[in-house]
C-alpha cells in the first residue's frame, strides 16, 4: 500500500511539471509551404536576416499576404515608433518567420524573446505578394509594397510604361 501511495504521489508531481505551457506550434498548410519553399530557396544566397509574413484578411473569402525577406523589418520605422513586435512566429527550413496581422499595435509581447528594433538604413530586400481568393493562392513579385495597403497594380504586358523624360526643345 505504501508503494502504491508513493507511486501515486510521484506520478502526480510529474504530471504537474508537464503542465507548463510550451507556446503555440504553427505549421503552415501545404499550399503555403510550397510558396515558402520557393521564396526561401530563391533568397537563401542573399543572407537576409529577417523573414516576415504579413496577413491581411480582406473578407471571408479573400486574404492578401506579403512575404518579405531583408536585413531590417519591412515595417521597422512603424515598429520602432509604436513599440510593436511580432506576436507569432514559426520556424520553417531553419528560417524564423515573424507573422504580423495588425493586432501587434494593441497587444504587448511579454515573451522573453522580444526583439529590439533599431532604426537602420534601407537595405536590399525581397517581396512576394500572395493573394488567396476562395482558397486558391496566387503569387507575384513586388518591387515595393506595405502591409495592409492594397497591392500596386500588376503591370501585365507593359500596359503601364515607365515614363521617358526628355530634355525640352530649346528654341
Amino acid at each position: 500500500m505504501r508503494w502504491f501511495l508513493l507511486i501515486f504521489i510521484f506520478i502526480s508531481l510529474l504530471s504537474c511539471s508537464n503542465n507548463v505551457t510550451q507556446g503555440t506550434l504553427l505549421e503552415p498548410k501545404e499550399e503555403l509551404k510550397q510558396i515558402l519553399d520557393s521564396f526561401i530557396r530563391e533568397n537563401s544566397h542573399k543572407n537576409f536576416t529577417i523573414y516576415e509574413l504579413y496577413i491581411d484578411k480582406i473578407d471571408p473569402f479573400n486574404t492578401d499576404m506579403i512575404l518579405y525577406a531583408g536585413n531590417m523589418s519591412l515595417t521597422e520605422e512603424e515598429n520602432y515608433y509604436t513599440n510593436q513586435t511580432s506576436l507569432l512566429s514559426f520556424v520553417y527550413q531553419d528560417v524564423k518567420i515573424n507573422i504580423y496581422s495588425g493586432v501587434e499595435r494593441y497587444f504587448n509581447n511579454t515573451s522573453n524573446n522580444m526583439e529590439n528594433y533599431v532604426k537602420s538604413k534601407y537595405t536590399q530586400s525581397a517581396l512576394l505578394a500572395i493573394i488567396d481568393s476562395f482558397g486558391v493562392l496566387r503569387t507575384r513579385k513586388l518591387d515595393s509594397g506595405y502591409p495592409f495597403i492594397p497591392f500596386p497594380l500588376e503591370n501585365k504586358d507593359g500596359m503601364f510604361a515607365i515614363p521617358v523624360l526628355t530634355e525640352p526643345d530649346e528654341e
